[in-house]
């Protein structure tokens, strides 16, 4: 029993950290807010905490991964730094909203995969980024087009909202990928 204890214990103080130490990275960042255009966008500018999934395909067999997320949206930059269990650290994007955009990992997984993580990115960008009154969008979802091939991706979204942004957000390219995002606490 006392090992249990001492393994929660341990747990809640590692998941602390990573969160933590995310928080401080993200309010230490030198963003200036610009609310000009911010009640037109469908995902106001802020801080997100999130949660997070990743289904895809791999050599005929389907990967399915979960972490969390920390997202920092603001007209002139964007952080997206994720974790999971334990205190472990994922990655960290950076975006200064002036073509330079910094991906960093410990994990020699995601290192791998850090190509895909660059192309999903501009179309992350770009729905952060879109106005509610887009002429793509069709009630709740809007299909985009992933650069250079020109990969379809659908987006859909709820109409279930957290501090004026959408709680839930699905990003798909069937069969390939799934990303399903939840927004359990947002801060403006």
């Amino acid at each position: 029993m006392l090992k249990v204890f001492i393994l929660l214990v341990s747990t809640f103080f590692f998941l602390g950290c990573a969160h933590h130490q995310a928080m401080q990275e993200i309010n230490n960042s030198s963003s200036e807010q610009n609310k000009t255009d911010e009640k037109d966008l469908l995902f106001p500018n802020g801080l997100y905490h999130q949660k997070i999934r990743v289904v895809y395909e791999k050599e005929q067999r389907q990967e399915d991964h979960e972490f969390n997320g920390l997202l920092k949206k603001h007209t002139d930059e964007v952080i997206l730094y994720s974790y999971a269990g334990f205190g472990i650290s994922l990655f960290k994007l950076k975006d200064n909203m002036k073509g330079v955009v910094e991906f960093s990992t410990t994990q020699e997984k995601i290192e791998k995969n850090k190509e895909f993580f660059m192309k999903i990115y501009p179309i992350m960008k770009e729905i952060l980024f879109l106005k509610k009154d887009d002429p793509r969008i069709q009630g709740h979802y809007i299909n985009l087009f992933m650069e250079p091939q020109h990969f379809p991706i659908h987006v859909s979204w709820s109409e279930e909202v957290l501090g004026g942004a959408p709680l839930n957000l699905k990003i798909e390219n069937a069969p390939h990928f799934q990303f399903l995002v939840t927004t359990t606490e947002f801060s403006p």
